[in-house]
This record gives C-alpha cells, structure tokens and sequence, in this order.
C-alpha cells in the first residue's frame, strides 16, 4: 500500500495475511483505493489485521477476537445477493472465528455461523461473510479460508470468486464478462497441491562460534549474507541483507554489532517484493531484510540481542584469477578508490594490497567478473580504470604462533605478501611448486585457501 499510483492500477486488493500494524501513509492510500470506488476483499485472518488503526475495523465491518476450530456448514442469510447468488453451502474444518468491534452501519450480513453444542465459542447466529459500502467502494468479508481443508472446496472458491467479482462494481464486472465471452474455453485440471502456510519449512538453526541457536528462542538475532552497494547512484548508499535467525527483529530498536562491539539502531529496515520496497516494523526467524548502511556491516556481521554470537559459515575462497587495477583518469582518483571499497564490500570480487610498493590487485573466480566491476565503476562512479595481468596461482591467508618463522618468512616472500580489504596477511603463491615449497620450508606456519579459518 506504500504506492497509491501502483494501488490504483487494480480494480480490487484481496488481503490475506497477518500484519498487526500499518504506516499512516499506506492506510491513507488504502481508504483513499477503496472510498475511490475500488473493491477491498479481506480474509479470514485479514480481520485481526492493522490494529494501530482503528478505522480499519469500521472499514471491514468487525475484527477478530479468538477462535476454535469445528467442522460445521454455514447458513445462507441472503441467497439473491450478487456476492452469494448460486453459491452452494459448504462443510470443512476451518477456525470458529468470533468477531467484535462489529460495524452494522452500511453493512448486510450474507452468511452466519450457527453454534453447534454446549461446547462451541458462540450462543447465538455469528456473522461470518458480509459486504459494506463504503463511499464509492465495496467491501466483501468472509471469515473462511484458513487452511486447505477449506481452499479445496468447490463452495469456498466459487464464495471467494463471487465476492471479488461484486466487489469491482457493475461497471468493471461488466468488462470482466465481456473479456470472458471472448476468449477460447479454458480446461481445468484438478491438482492438489494447495498452498498450506501453517506446513512450510520451518527455519532451521545456525552454528555460532558460540553455540547452536535457535529459530524459536525468543531474542533476536541474524547475520549478513550479502551487501548491495550504490543501489542510488544519486546518493551512494547501500543495503545490507540480513537473514533472521532467532528471535523478533524490531524497527528502531538498539541491536548489538558484535564485530564493533557497539550498538546500533536501525529506523528503515526494509523488504522486498520485486521491484518494490516498503519500510517494515518486524521480522521473524527465516525472513531477509534490508539495511541501509553506511558502511558499518560486512559480510559475515552478525546482530544480536545483548549477547556476543558470531555466526560461521560465510568465508571468502582465495580466488582463480589476479590483475592489477590502475587508474586510467588521474582526475577521478577519489572516485576510483570509493568505488573499488563499495564494491568489494559487495563481495563480488577481492581486494589485495601488496605490501612491498601497495599496488592494488582485483582476485576473482571468474574473468568475465573483471568487466562487470569495470563496467559499473566507470556507470556508476564515472572512473574508469584498466588492468594489467598478475602471475599468481593462490591467495593464502596466513596464520602462524611462531614469530620467528613469520620474520623470516616474511624476508624471503617480501614480494609475494599483501594485506586483504581488512589488513590480513595474505601470501600470494605463484605457482603450486612455490607454495608446496614453502609449507615445507616454513612448517609452523598455516596456509589457508580461505579466510574463515
């Protein structure tokens, strides 16, 4: 609902989901989509929806208050009515819904829910499908729909379709049956295969350095899969994916950077729809979101709730091909070396720095990565850079307790050391000869083919 221009291209919003809160702008463009003369069609789970707003409740006709679950029939109040005409009543499982915050003003009851025994949540008739007008606009609500037991069924689906087709209004439903009159009969196939949210995959746990954690532990936290940089070129900013491990994840809401042992807060967490993005107030274990950063989170970062987690899993493989980058506009310097930094941090390729005269050095896995970064450097950062070929055959973190062999060492390889983007010694291998060599000659000292060791 962020976008009224996007909103106002359908004819109806069918709302089937469970969102506790709604930004003022996106209810404005809401009652604005409906009061225009559009149709809004909330499900079953739809009314427990958006409970900062009181008006939604007027707008739906009544909200949520608990529930069982039966299998019973409902009864047809109004069988003529345009959004009921011709539906059959149905039986199956489904949640025994009770609503309050009922709203009767422009609102006709369609179908009800009678109570079943002593046991049931009700006493009397509850209303359960209706329609209101609001304005220029139509409202159709059914309390149905909360799992397959009850999408499977031929009464259910032609309930749903009846009400969203007297939803759009006479006009748009006769479009709509002139466009089915003229096209080639369509054949149905029968197939099961229903989507049922209450069995999908649930989250699974993640090793930390510390310990195993959870999906279902009840503080948050998550870490940083990948980083999009410049994703506006007009202000340089960047996003930070982040999966969520554990935990609720709450907007402006202080989250602690375990690599800068700092607290941060951040106020526009973001997730994505294709080409959409809106602002969101919470995440749960399983979702990914997006964070602008400035540059405080890396690859690997891990975000916790007041506890020290590093997760593992997220190394850098030393790379298959070397160049030399240079800078092939003296006057964009500044521009060259901000891109190349931005970039790296995408993880698309990496960056070394040899320690003997600090030429820079792209590694990549593939070549044809060479001209990705230098087509987006020169696209989105208007520097142009060139590369010239680098004889090494490895990139080797190096790791050692043994001070006197790493002096020597670094004596006799002084040529073939350099620093990654976050100054680890990184011994450049030439060949598989010169590193066989080398390990044998230098036995106290590890050499690791990625940098998570």
């Amino acid at each position: 609902f962020d976008d009224a221009g996007f909103l106002n291209r359908f004819d109806a919003v069918l709302l089937y989901a469970n969102h506790k809160t709604i930004t003022p702008q996106q209810w404005t463009n809401l009652k604005s989509f409906v009061e225009g003369g559009k149709g809004f069609v909330p499900v079953h789970c739809a009314s427990w929806c958006f409970q900062n707003q009181p008006e939604f409740d007027k707008m739906v006709g009544g909200r949520f208050a608990h529930h069982k679950g039966a299998i019973f029939r409902l009864r047809t109040l109004r069988p003529s009515h345009g959004a009921v005409k011709d539906v059959p009543e149905f039986e199956a499982w489904d949640e025994t819904y009770v609503h309050s915050n009922h709203n009767p003003q422009g609102r006709t009851v369609l179908q009800v829910r009678d109570p079943s025994g002593p046991n049931d949540n009700i006493t009397k008739p509850e209303p359960w499908t209706w329609v209101r007008e609001q304005v220029k606009g139509r409202v159709f609500y059914t309390a149905s729909g909360h799992d397959h037991r009850v999408w499977s069924t031929d009464g259910f689906q032609q309930l749903l379709k009846k009400g969203i087709l007297w939803s759009i209004g006479e006009e748009r439903l006769s479009s709509y049956r002139k466009f089915i009159e003229s096209r080639s009969p369509l054949e149905y196939t029968k197939v099961d295969n229903i989507p049922n949210y209450e069995k999908r995959p649930e989250p699974l746990p993640k090793q930390s350095e510390e310990r195993l954690v959870k999906p279902n532990e009840s503080k948050f936290s998550g870490f940083v899969f990948k980083i999009h940089a410049n994703i506006d070129p007009n202000h340089r900013n960047r996003i930070a994916f982040m999966k969520v491990v554990s935990g609720l994840f709450e907007r402006n809401k202080n989250y602690r950077h375990n690599r800068l042992e700092k607290n941060f807060k951040y106020s526009s967490p973001t997730a994505f729809m294709a080409s959409k993005k809106s602002v969101i107030d919470e995440a749960y274990p399983g979702d990914i979101i997006g964070i602008p950063d400035n540059g405080n989170l890396r690859i690997g970062d891990t975000l916790s709730e007041n506890e020290k987690l590093n997760f593992k899993g997220i190394p850098s493989f030393s790379p298959e091909h070397f160049r030399f980058i240079n800078n092939a506009d003296p006057m964009k310097a500044k521009q060259l070396a901000k891109g190349i930094d931005q970039l790296m941090d995408e993880g698309v390729a990496q960056l070394f720095t040899l320690k003997q005269n600090g030429r820079k050095i792209i590694g990549t896995v593939g070549a044809l990565q060479y001209e990705v970064i230098q087509y987006r450097l020169e696209h989105e950062y208007n520097a142009k850079c060139s590369y010239e070929s680098y004889p090494a055959h490895k990139a080797c973190w190096v790791e050692t307790d043994n001070e006197a062999q790493l002096e020597e060492f670094s004596r006799l390889k002084q040529r073939y050391l350099a620093e990654d983007k976050f100054g680890r010694l990184v011994f450049m291998a030439d060949s598989a000869f010169s590193l066989q060599m080398t390990q044998e000659k230098f036995p106290e000292i590890k050499f690791h083919l990625k940098s998570e060791f």
